[in-house]
């Protein structure tokens, strides 16, 4: 998702920063951007480390001066049910919470630098709005989540600085088929489907639109909302 929304933007006109955990991999997905005549560049970042948080940045300020959108697109799944040890219990947060909440506060003077025109978006999930049956840390965190953006949009707002939660359905990502070999993934998609009023999953295409509009002139005048993206799911 993270990634098409990188493409989508670039094809906008934006220059884009892929940050990933895999270095390699974000430097191939941006040298495939530029090579579509599009800005991109591809960055080395654990979201978790703050001492990578703030390279990342520095080298945003040296090199771009600011940020319009900062989009969080990190998270886990998180382990099933309510038996788990508290190693477990923290790595979900800190991922799912903790560094939305570090990485969007260290990017605020970027987003300062570019206000009115700039904005955050947290992707939370359709499973933070309703509990789908999972994983109830997963559903705590991205219901955190959305708390999270209501009170920095309320907070940033007079600053020129809007946030929204996104909160995708299901999507057909290879994340979204972790574990699963093909027959069995497209067996839950099928199950999904038959939830969906729409009667499919999301595409990452979807996601990238709806980041788009949120982060375009047309969404200017929009913070604070918890921005479903499921087809009817919620419904």
């Amino acid at each position: 998702m993270g990634l098409a929304a990188a493409q989508e933007l670039a094809g906008r006109g934006a220059q884009v920063i892929i940050a990933d955990r895999d270095a390699s991999a974000a430097a191939e997905q941006a040298e495939i951007i530029v090579g579509k005549g599009l800005l991109a560049v591809g960055y080395s970042l654990d979201v978790t480390c703050a001492a990578d948080r703030a390279k990342l940045l520095t080298s945003i300020e040296a090199n771009f001066g600011g940020i319009n959108l900062w989009f969080n697109t990190v998270g886990d799944h998180g382990p099933p049910g309510f038996s788990l040890d508290e190693q477990a219990y923290d790595r979900v947060f800190e991922l799912n919470l903790k560094a939305h909440y570090f990485s969007l506060i260290e990017a605020l003077p970027l987003l300062r630098a570019r206000a009115p025109r700039a904005c955050a978006i947290l992707m939370s999930s359709a499973g933070g709005l309703r509990y789908g049956g999972r994983s109830p840390l997963y559903a705590t965190t991205k219901a955190a989540l959305v708390m999270l953006a209501r009170a920095l949009a309320k907070d940033l707002g007079p600053e020129g600085i809007r946030v929204h939660a996104l909160c995708p359905g299901p999507v057909d990502t290879p994340c979204g088929g972790s574990g699963r070999d093909a027959t069995a993934r497209a067996a839950t998609i099928a199950a999904f489907e038959q939830e969906i009023p729409l009667r499919r999953v999301a595409y990452p295409a979807d996601i990238a639109r709806a980041v788009a509009f949120l982060a375009s002139e047309g969404g200017s005048y929009l913070t604070g909302l918890t921005f479903p993206v499921e087809g009817g799911l919620l419904a």
